[in-house]
């Protein structure tokens, strides 16, 4: 991505969800305004995704938004448990092979 897109503004970072806390304090970062993730939390184990979603809401403020592309709701409850209000719509266009 740092080869493709020319923006100072584009901090790519390699390493694990669980560690965006992390990442923004030592960027000398404040919280996310937004979080967009394509995480597959069907896949993914109970613990590790909770702990991805628990990190998320630690670094969101009130009025962030967490946005989840997913094929499957594996992930509605685990939102809703974390942050109340999920709402959820479908892209037909967008169908599965």
């Amino acid at each position: 991505m740092r080869r493709t897109i020319d923006d100072p503004r584009l901090l790519a970072v390699t390493a694990s969800a669980s560690s965006a806390a992390a990442i923004l304090g030592n960027h000398g970062l404040g919280p996310a305004d937004l979080i967009v993730s394509g995480i597959p939390f069907s896949t993914t184990s109970p613990e590790q995704g909770g702990r991805i979603l628990d990190i998320s809401a630690q670094i969101l403020p009130d009025h962030g938004l967490f946005l989840a592309y997913q094929m499957r709701s594996t992930i509605a409850p685990m939102l809703a448990e974390r942050f109340g209000d999920v709402r959820k719509s479908f892209v037909w266009r967008n169908i599965p092979p």
